[in-house]
């Protein structure tokens, strides 16, 4: 399987996603999740590349800490 991120996209204001941002949800799938060596330094390059973290980071369980980006 292969995953392509789309790192020249362009923030459209108060646009919104079919599958996340609506009442009515469509099946389809909502985002991948990444396991990472250090979410520290992954959130220290987000940062410096200008990339938006829309949610976290935050523990989700007794074991695992998340951040979210669109």
């Amino acid at each position: 399987m292969h995953t392509n991120l789309i790192f020249n996209g362009v923030r459209v204001p108060r646009a919104r996603n079919a599958l996340l941002d609506v009442p009515l949800k469509l099946p389809g799938m909502t985002h991948p999740a990444f396991i990472v060596d250090d979410l520290k330094a992954l959130q220290h390059w987000l940062e410096a590349q200008g990339i938006l973290i829309t949610e976290g980071p935050h523990h989700i369980g007794p074991r695992r800490i998340a951040l979210f980006i669109r």
